[in-house]
């Protein structure tokens, strides 16, 4: 059975022969129920800041879980960022080397050309010095023939004799 201040404060009692100092009596149960009024008073306000002490609680907890959450897709996000940027990088690396290999590739061919041009304009310069060589042969054997044939022009003329003449004459008739 609960007990409020207010019976407190009108509780009566029966009278006994001898019995105690009524006015005392009374006294002590408004003194009595002022206490448990005033123990009620702070009993309520404490389950009131209970209340809201596990209200703040609660928010507490949800933010937490929240913060949680936040958390766990910040670290999924991050997780996922960081595999995106390791494929992309393996995709720029991969992207480097077969552009590198092209152009190697592209560099050894050019070289190969180079080289084959260098023996093309060597056979070419062999030809043209070969052809140079006969050339400067052929000049030189028509100069030898042209001397036995045109006499050299440094040499004085011999005049004819008329033994000469003669035998032209001769060889005329």
């Amino acid at each position: 059975m609960r007990v409020a201040p207010i019976d407190i404060a009108h509780k009566t009692f029966s009278r006994k022969l001898f019995g105690l100092d009524t006015e005392e009596v009374y006294d002590f149960l408004r003194d009595l129920a002022d206490e448990v009024e005033t123990l009620s008073r702070s009993q309520e306000q404490l389950q009131e800041k209970l209340k809201d002490n596990e209200k703040t609680i609660q928010e507490f907890k949800q933010r937490e879980e929240s913060l949680q959450q936040t958390l766990q897709s910040a670290a999924h996000m991050s997780e996922k960022i960081r595999t995106e940027a390791q494929r992309e990088s393996d995709l720029v690396i991969r992207e480097a080397r077969q552009r590198a290999d092209i152009i190697i590739k592209e560099a050894r061919e050019s070289l190969r050309q180079m080289y084959q041009d260098i023996n093309d304009l060597k056979k070419s310069r062999m030809q043209f010095e070969a052809g140079l060589k006969s050339l400067v042969k052929a000049h030189l054997a028509m100069i030898d023939q042209g001397h036995s044939v045109v006499p050299d022009p440094n040499i004085q003329p011999v005049e004819p004799t008329p033994s000469h003449m003669r035998s032209d004459q001769t060889a005329e008739a």
